[in-house]
């Protein structure tokens, strides 16, 4: 395509930098829509769970994006609980079995993927013990063919000993879009999985 063509459709570089604008859409590049979700705080309504839910940010109510199936929410066993309601966005008592290497992890449907910047886990239970310590963040571009490790995170106190306590982390690079994400246990095997997981960054939608 032309040179000009494509300088008019490229998003300018100021858009990109922006931090006031919590998950606007701020450009428009071909056939995918760029959307920015800034973390403020870790029960911010910035995320993508959040945008998904309130049908890309066109409602005012929020519903388990699970539930409506622009994400899927999965995990390795049951022991309480469901793992999509990790993406209900309140409280509740969930966790695997008692097994190496557990695993919760939520897919993005409709075409929604994302460069993560930042993520935010809640401790799955209301007692204050098995708190999660030993862990990776994976990522998939693919649906979950491939993977690429995000962060470990090894002996991380970062999560406090108290029921329904939040823990969050920046992630590096956010450069690479992904679909699905994976919180792998690598420790004890009785920690409680997320009872809430939020992501941040800029990803792109696909236009319908």
């Amino acid at each position: 395509a032309p040179r000009g063509e494509l300088e008019q459709a490229r998003p300018p570089r100021s858009q990109h930098r922006r931090r006031d604008r919590p998950l606007s859409e701020v450009a428009t590049f071909r056939t995918k829509t760029w959307v920015e979700c800034v973390f403020d705080h870790v029960e911010d309504t910035n995320g993508v769970i959040h945008w998904l839910g309130t049908n890309r940010n066109t409602s005012t109510t929020f519903q388990n994006p699970h539930l409506l199936g622009t994400a899927v929410a999965t995990w390795s066993s049951t022991r309480q609980g469901a793992p999509e309601n990790a993406l209900q966005h309140n409280t509740s008592n969930n966790y695997t079995d008692s097994k190496p290497n557990s695993w919760w992890q939520v897919e993005l449907k409709g075409g929604v993927c994302v460069a993560p910047t930042h993520y935010a886990i809640r401790h799955g239970h209301s007692l204050n013990h098995h708190v999660l310590r030993n862990w990776r963040l994976d990522g998939s571009p693919d649906g979950g063919a491939t993977w690429t490790v995000l962060q470990q995170h090894t002996q991380d106190t970062t999560i406090p000993e108290q029921g329904y306590a939040w823990g969050h982390w920046p992630l590096p690079g956010g450069k690479s879009l992904l679909n699905v994400f994976r919180v792998m246990q690598t420790g004890s095997t009785w920690c409680r999985l997320p009872d809430d997981w939020r992501v941040r960054g800029v990803g792109t939608v696909a236009l319908s």
